[in-house]
């Protein structure tokens, strides 16, 4: 620090002098430290010549502008794989929502962790199954009705422009009956391969339906099972330098997408059961359907309830009359606003941080990019995004303890295990989880807190101390080497003041003599 306080003292005396003699330095005066262009400008790049408010705006548009062509990149590449990376997001899913009973089986009631999974699964599919049986069943049994109480709704509808307000003559209904009539059996006629090559892609969507679905239980087991060996996986890939921060910032990720699929199907089948129990007591036969058409279509955010509610309400006019159908619009609207307005800020707050524009917009992006499945996957996936990019860009999340939940994820475990199981590359994965779900249960699994600015590699984190005798003896060393730091600094410091002292006696006297 003693030479810029020497070389900024000498500029200052040059300009004190230059004044004295007429030729006061106005730049140097307001910028000491900054050399004078003596070139007139002929050294000058041609970049110091655009504003600095162009250069940002020029710097942020190619930012953005690379942004968007990688994320097109990456969602043609996803569009290539969809057969494969669909099934794979449905057990994602399916598996947020079934860790916490695996944990409470295979943790807390000491199952065997395949037996937990196992039981588990069929808990689920079980309920699933039950459900749609249900639903199908109903509407199987209710068909004939149905469609005799539909042919009576057109007879009325047929009076009503008759001899309502309209006043329709019966001639004219009976052409228009007839010519619609007509144009759908020659559509039909014309379609003929069209409607064959229909009825052929339905088999084979029905061969792939049943293939995805193999595939998601396929993934579903293992990602309960080894979940955690799959991810340590995965870290290992990454530069060792990164592994920690990549794994705390998909861990909160992960941690939120649990905690959405948990809620959302909670609040699915608060819907569900709401809206059913309103259509059963209104005696409309297809309560069932109309249960689990809601329970659906509520994981679709903000359309799927507007579908949902306007089915139901058309089925009661349908199949009851026109007060049913009035009293079910007021069911749906009241469990609507239930939802929208005290389920989903109490429940959904701290699960998903989205703002509702967000939401929608990409709800209409994705949808119309890839259809239904885009609406299914948009809050979900914007989600854990969100949640995996800013936890990796705070710099809370560099020294926050990672305590969220490890235990509880299937795939995600605590940074402490990541980083020991990486320490060596040739150690193999599963050997780093060997007893981790016999002693999860009283284990604290927490991170060493690491000051902000530190290297996260597992090589610095070897250098954290291990235990409190260790960490006292540390801070005692840190603290007594700040001392002889600080008494070194105030010795250089009372030494270069009186150099300071000297040289300006020196040159006063100097100025004194030469005067």
């Amino acid at each position: 620090m003693q030479k810029p306080r020497k070389n900024l003292l000498n500029r200052f005396k040059k300009i004190i002098r230059d004044s004295r003699a007429g030729n006061l330095v106005e730049e140097a005066a307001f910028s000491p430290m900054e050399p004078v262009d003596e070139s007139g400008g002929a050294n000058r790049s041609a970049k110091s010549y655009v504003p600095l408010g162009v250069r940002a705006a020029a710097e942020w548009s190619w930012s953005i502008i690379l942004i968007a062509v990688a994320g097109l990149g990456v969602l043609w590449v996803m569009s290539q794989f969809s057969m494969i990376l669909i099934p794979v997001a449905v057990a994602m899913v399916f598996t947020a929502v079934l860790n916490p009973l695996v944990h409470l089986l295979s943790v807390r009631l000491h199952f065997p962790k395949v037996l937990s999974v196992v039981i588990a699964m069929l808990v689920g599919i079980t309920i699933f199954v039950t459900i749609v049986g249900l639903a199908i069943n109903q509407v199987i049994a209710d068909a004939p009705s149905l469609a005799y109480k539909i042919a009576a709704a057109f007879e009325q509808l047929r009076t009503w422009l008759s001899e309502g307000p309209l006043n329709l003559r019966e001639n004219q209904l009976d052409m228009w009956i007839s010519q619609s009539t007509t144009n759908l059996m020659n559509t039909l006629r014309d379609n003929v391969s069209d409607i064959a090559n229909g009825a052929f892609t339905a088999v084979a969507s029905f061969g792939s339906f049943l293939t995805t679905s193999f595939i998601v239980l396929f993934c579903i087991f293992f990602f309960l099972y080894d979940g955690k060996t799959i991810w340590l996986w995965i870290v290992r890939i990454m530069p060792r330098a990164s592994r920690r921060t990549v794994h705390e910032s998909v861990s909160q990720g992960w941690t939120t997408l649990g905690a959405w699929a948990r809620v959302q199907v909670l609040v699915a089948a608060i819907d569900a059961i709401g809206i059913g129990a309103g259509a059963y007591f209104l005696g409309i036969g297809l309560w069932a359907p109309i249960g689990l058409l809601t329970f659906l279509m509520a994981f679709i955010p903000i359309v799927g309830a507007i579908i949902a509610g306007v089915v139901a309400v058309l089925v009661a006019l349908v199949d009851v009359s026109a007060g049913s159908a009035l009293f079910m619009l007021i069911i749906v609207l009241v469990v609507q606003q239930l939802e929208g307005n005290v389920l989903n800020p109490i429940l959904m707050a701290s699960a998903v941080s989205l703002h509702p524009v967000a939401v929608l917009l990409g709800l209409t992006a994705a949808s119309y990019m890839i259809g239904i499945l885009g609406a299914l996957f948009t809050v979900p996936v914007m989600a854990f995004i969100n949640a995996s990019v800013v936890y990796a860009n705070s710099s809370y999340s560099r020294m926050n303890k990672s305590d969220t939940s490890d235990r509880e994820l299937g795939l995600m475990t605590s940074a402490d295990e990541i980083v020991d199981a990486l320490q060596d590359d040739d150690k193999e994965p599963r050997d780093a989880f060997k007893d981790e779900d016999e002693d999860a249960a009283d284990a604290d699994l927490v991170v060493d807190e690491v000051p902000l600015g530190a290297d996260y590699s597992p090589d610095h984190l070897r250098l954290l101390p291990e235990s409190d005798a260790e960490m006292d003896t540390a801070s005692g060393e840190a603290e007594g080497g700040s001392v002889a730091a600080s008494a070194e600094s105030s010795k250089s410091t009372e030494v270069e003041s009186s150099s300071v002292a000297e040289k300006t006696e020196l040159d006063d006297s100097t100025d004194r003599q030469g005067s």
